[in-house]
């Protein structure tokens, strides 16, 4: 048997000792225009310590030493990292200067970047952008003869060889430089060869069913054009054509080009027979021209008039659910409908048929009879989604699958005045999710709201003051315009990550919270117990300095989410989860969906909801748990033109008749409030955490 191993003592020494060592071996260059030496491993005191060299700016010096050069002089911090065994310290080395490219490496780069040719035939397409060690920049090219080729590249022939120096200014943020670029050859030639030369580039048909192209202007050379007969072939020199014109039969027509350039004139002659169309491929054209969706729900138009002369008709086999006038009669299941067009061609006719099948009443819709919906991951229906699977019990990205979305049936709902959408969702600042809701009033839909994308850690900013048609958004809520209600809403829901490399957002579900007038919604609460209050940690909004009288809303989130079991290394941990709630659009602490969705971002499964009455909140109390509450009014306490609390319980034992709150406005945060005090500033809308 044979046992083979090895030993090392470096836990006998300090690694910051061992660092310090390091570093004074160490000697960066202050100025460099060549690679470094950045040495992987030293052996300080008989130990082999392994280095990971960090540069500020590894698009200038990367990881390995490997030098870029630029426009310009750059700067670039460097440290090491000192690794030994799972210890690692860090030390900073330096500032090294990487010098800028002299203007021979320069030109060698720009002649590999730009294709620029060194004789010219043609017009010279000079490049006025590219892009220098990362850098983007802008070029003027400066010809030294314009007589020859201008600084914008239209080159004028002579009849003798030119040769015309070019200098170009590269230009960036930081400065221009100019270089010499060298000579570009124009090689002899008279002005009828030129002519000539030009002649050649020019095709005209023989024979036109259509409108062509005819050059007005090209290399340097003008153009005009006439037409023998411009009712059958106009000449449209604004829009660079001939226009073809229809006519009963075939038409031959001359087209006559004067060519000038350098006082030298030049005349050619272009015979084109203009064609009819026969009668056949007019209708065919015609029935081209008619498209008929596949699905109908409303009057439809049915056309009888027709270009080049043509007329049709049209037969229904179903006048009573389609006439041949186009008006649609839904039924209660689909009906396939045949429309027959029937077009007629001076003594020629022919007929296609169109096979239209009409939606049936509340086809692809959804009835909500509730004040709210929650769609959990596992409800939705992925089947045919070829960017989202279900795993587990969330929705993510399929691999390879940057972004992906996903879009509701039409929920059909009782008569609501505004809702306000949400989801949970875990996510990051590489993971986002975004929501879009749109509404409809009296039949026509708003265009989608967006809720914009979150990912925790971003400075996530929702888009002020949307308008939708119908419908318009205000911070988070969605809110019906004119005084009217909608009868039915859509999402969509889209999961986005930064690369391939990056984990998916992961979906839990999607929410809606309806405000509808005159609703009850009845619960049944004769069972549950007198008393009952959730231990929900407490926090002082105003502890924090700056924001405190600002940050109700995250402070009452991360209440809830220290009740949840979450733990913070921070001080004022609503401090911080204020910056990451914050909707930076709105510039507000207090966006309940970003509130919600940013909970949910710890992993949470929370949303927006609205209750309508004491009952429907007493009874989330004790299935489900504690609340954050928006609020207005008068507390007895304080007044409020909105504000945030956590409802942790209640207690109507012994006709106490209180709501237990933590609420972060005030110095004992915990406090009980009078039902009948608590009725009159509730605004009934609640944060969610299952």
């Amino acid at each position: 048997m044979f046992f083979s191993g090895c030993w090392n003592n470096a836990s006998t020494y300090d690694i910051n000792e061992i660092a310090d060592l390091i570093v004074e071996e160490i000697t960066l260059p202050e100025q460099t225009s060549e690679d470094l030496n950045f040495k992987s491993s030293y052996r300080v005191k008989g130990i082999d310590v392994e280095v990971r060299w960090i540069p500020r700016d590894q698009a200038v010096i990367d990881a390995k030493g490997s030098v870029t050069k630029g426009l310009t002089t750059r700067e670039v911090d460097i440290e090491i990292e000192v690794i030994i065994d799972d210890d690692r310290v860090t030390r900073y080395l330096g500032t090294v200067q990487v010098l800028p490219l002299s203007d021979e490496e320069l030109l060698d780069v720009l002649k590999q970047l730009l294709d620029v040719p060194e004789e010219a035939e043609d017009y010279i397409n000079f490049p006025t952008q590219c892009e220098i060690a990362g850098v983007a920049a802008t070029l003027s090219w400066h010809s030294g003869n314009t007589d020859a080729i201008t600084d914008n590249g239209i080159v004028k022939f002579a009849e003798n060889d030119q040769y015309v120096n070019f200098e170009l200014d590269v230009i960036t943020a930081s400065g221009a430089r100019r270089i010499a670029w060298g000579d570009i050859k124009v090689p002899g030639r008279s002005h009828e060869e030129h002519i000539e030369f030009v002649i050649d580039k020019i095709t005209i048909p023989e024979s036109a069913n259509a409108d062509f192209w005819l050059p007005f202007s090209l290399y340097d050379v003008n153009i005009n054009w006439s037409s023998s007969d411009t009712r059958v072939l106009g000449i449209d020199k604004p829009n660079r054509k001939a226009v073809w014109k229809f006519n009963e039969t075939d038409k031959a027509v001359v087209l006559t080009a004067h060519f000038f350039y350098n006082m030298t004139i030049v005349t050619r002659e272009y015979n084109v027979t203009v064609l009819t169309i026969p009668h056949e491929e007019r209708m065919e054209a015609c029935f081209d021209s008619v498209s008929l969706p596949e699905a109908v729900n409303s009057f439809i138009v049915l056309p009888t008039e027709f270009e080049y002369g043509v007329t049709g008709e049209w037969i229904s086999d179903k006048p009573d659910i389609i006439s041949p006038d186009g008006i649609v009669t839904l039924a209660e299941k689909e009906q396939i409908v045949t429309l027959t067009l029937k077009l007629y061609s001076g003594n020629e006719s022919m007929t296609k048929e169109y096979r239209v099948t009409t939606e049936k009443i509340g086809e692809n819709e959804k009835f909500i009879n509730l004040h709210y919906l929650v769609d959990y991951a596992e409800q939705l229906d992925l089947s045919d989604n070829h960017a989202l699977m279900l795993q587990d019990d969330r929705v993510v990205l399929k691999p390879g699958v940057l972004e992906g979305y996903y879009e509701s049936p039409v929920y059909r709902a009782n008569p609501f005045k505004s809702l306000v959408g949400s989801w949970a969702a875990i996510s990051g600042e590489k993971a986002t999710v975004e929501l879009k809701v749109r509404v409809r009033v009296d039949g026509t839909w708003s265009s989608y709201l967006t809720y914009s994308s979150f990912g925790l850690g971003l400075e996530n900013a929702m888009i002020p003051n949307q308008a939708g048609g119908v419908a318009r958004m205000s911070q988070d809520e969605i809110l019906i315009n004119d005084n009217k209600t909608a009868e039915a809403f859509q999402y969509q829901v889209i999961l986005r990550r930064s690369s391939l490399a990056d984990d998916s957002p992961r979906l839990a579900l999607v929410a809606a919270a309806l405000e509808i007038e005159n609703y009850q919604y009845k619960v049944d609460v004769s069972g549950l117990p007198d008393k009952y209050d959730h231990e929900v940690p407490q926090l002082n909004q105003n502890d924090v300095p700056n924001i405190g009288n600002q940050i109700c809303s995250p402070t009452s989130s991360t209440m809830l989410l220290m009740f949840k079991g979450h733990e913070f290394s921070e001080a004022f941990p609503h401090e911080k989860n204020a910056r990451l709630f914050r909707d930076y659009g709105n510039k507000i602490y207090g966006n309940w969906v970003y509130n919600t969705v940013g909970m949910s971002a710890y992993g949470e499964k929370s949303y927006v909801k609205r209750v309508y009455s004491w009952e429907e909140l007493q009874y989330h109390l004790v299935h489900v748990g504690p609340v954050a509450l928006s609020i207005k009014g008068n507390t007895g306490r304080y007044h409020t033109n909105g504000h945030l609390l956590v409802v942790r319980g209640y207690d109507m034992s012994n006709g106490k008749n209180v709501v237990i709150c933590n609420d972060p406005n005030l110095p004992e945060v915990k406090y009980e409030y009078p039902l009948s005090v608590f009725l009159q500033f509730t605004r009934n809308v609640i944060y969610v955490v299952e």
